[in-house]
Parts: C-alpha cells; structure tokens; sequence
C-alpha cells in the first residue's frame, strides 16, 4: 500500500514538472536564473522556449535582448528589440535597448533616435538620457553631450561615472570653441538658438548639479506663465526649458522681455516658465 501510495505521489510531481515546462513563465524564470549567473548563452535558449510558446511576450522578448546585447550578438539583440517595440510602441525600455543594440553596431544616429523615442515616453528615463550623451560623445558631438549626460546626473547624482565623462566632454569641447566663447558667459545670447546652443558648455563647471549654476529668481514684475514638457521645445523659440534653465535665461524682443524656467519637476516631467516684460538679469 505504501509503495502503491510513493508511486502514485511521482507521477503526480512529474506531471505537474511536464506541465510547467509547457509554460512561457516556467522558461522565462529559468532563462532568468541563468542570466542572473551571467550565463547568457543558457538563457537566451531558455527565452527562446518561452517564446515559442508565447511568442507576443513582451517581458520575455526584453530579457532575451538583453541577454543577447551581454554577448554582443548586436544583430540578433536589435531584431528582438524591434519586435518588442512593435508589440508594444510605448515600451521605453526595449526602445532605450534598441538604441544600444545600434549602438553596437556602430549606428549612432539612428540609436539617437531611440534614446529620444524612450526619452519622450519618459523624461526622466535616466538610462536614456546618459546612453544619449554618450552616443553625441562618441559623435564628438560634445556640447549635445554634456547637455544630455548633465540630465542624467540630475535624475542620478550619485552616478560617478557619468560625471567623470561630463568633465572630459567639457575640457575636450571647450578647446575646441573659439576662444570668445570661452570666456565666462557675461550676457544673455541675442541671436538664439545657434549661439546660445554653443555658448552654454562655457558655463563653468558643468559637471556641477545645475541648480548651483544659474538660480532661478523670481521675476518682480507681471509675469506670463506657461507649463511645458521638460523635454518638449517651446516652438515659438526654438529652445526647451531645461536650455533655457541652464543658461539662466533667454532674450526676447531685442532684450525688451525675458523668458526664465524652473528645471523640471522630477515627478511631473513638467517646467514652470515665465515670459516678463523686462530685460534677462
């Protein structure tokens, strides 16, 4: 009887085995395990399982990109991520992801692209914003850099790495400049967004957090408000709040008005600005 009662305890434990080995979950937990213990190769084949059973998994997809990007298998990792950015078109992650796999396969531009694709899903996607700066670095394209990686120290300041290559895109772009421009930035540009763009790396210290460099005062005057996405240009100007932001302010009607922004609000994604009739301090 007892011999009867183990016997009948097994199969009921094989069957349940056998019947989560027919689950995307089960493969997907177990492509997990492997890739926790930087066994990607495993747990690529693992991801794979779950997705022949459950080929619109999105999670699963995501990981399996991962994995492939830890193995440098670019081409495979950017085919994943474009399937997982067509199941789901607001998947910040897996656009941030794509970007990298571009990124690999020496794609700067079009990985830009990304990078501003998950950026715009969420501003305050730190991972983006920093892979975007780096992207614009490796481009020596520093000015663009400096900007995008600041950002990232904002959301992250603990984030040293990023800060030492803010320090370095700073000293390379600033021997490159003309030598009027780097000088300290006594007035507000007049003829934005060119020169103002290039003229914002020759504030100083701009691996410093930004509050430290151009604080915001409140204007004395009638003031008209507006509330923009951080990341969104004001169209009428051609510059976004967080430009404005960092440069203190930007110049108006030959100088006659003045628009200013808080930076962004980290859990709105949104900057306060200001439009006074008076000249930038």
């Amino acid at each position: 009887m007892k011999d009867t009662f183990i016997l009948i305890i097994l199969i009921v434990l094989c069957s349940t085995a056998l019947g989560q080995e027919n689950t995307a979950e089960y493969w997907f937990q177990k492509g997990n395990g492997f890739y926790n213990n930087a066994s990607y190769e495993l747990a690529v084949r693992c991801y794979d399982k779950g997705l022949e059973i459950d080929p619109s998994n999105g999670t699963i997809l995501l990981d399996e990109g991962r994995a492939l990007l830890n193995l440098s298998r670019y081409d495979e990792a950017l085919k994943v991520f474009e399937r997982a950015t067509n199941l789901d078109p607001y998947d910040e992650a897996s656009w941030n992801n794509k970007g990298v796999a571009l990124v690999g396969q020496g794609k700067q531009d079009e990985a830009i692209k990304c990078f501003d694709k998950a950026i715009n899903i969420t501003p305050l996607n730190k991972n983006a914003w920093r892979n975007k700066g780096l992207a614009l670095y490796s481009l020596g394209k520093y000015e663009e850099a400096i900007r995008c990686l600041d950002n990232a120290l904002q959301l992250d300041p603990s984030d040293e790495s990023t800060r030492k290559i803010v320090e370095q895109a700073t000293t390379t772009a600033q021997k490159q400049m003309p030598q009027a421009l780097q000088q300290p930035l006594l007035g507000k540009p007049q003829n934005a967004p060119d020169w103002f763009l290039k003229a914002m790396t020759s504030v100083p210290s701009m691996s410093q957090p930004m509050t430290e460099l151009q604080p915001y005062t409140k204007p004395k005057q009638s003031c008209r408000d507006l509330s923009v996405p951080s990341n969104g240009a004001i169209s009428a100007y051609g510059v976004t709040p967080f430009e404005v932001y960092i440069n203190g302010g930007y110049m108006l009607d030959n100088g006659n008005a003045c628009l200013k922004c808080d930076y962004p609000n980290q859990s709105t994604g949104m900057s306060h600005c200001t439009i006074c009739p008076e000249p930038c301090d």
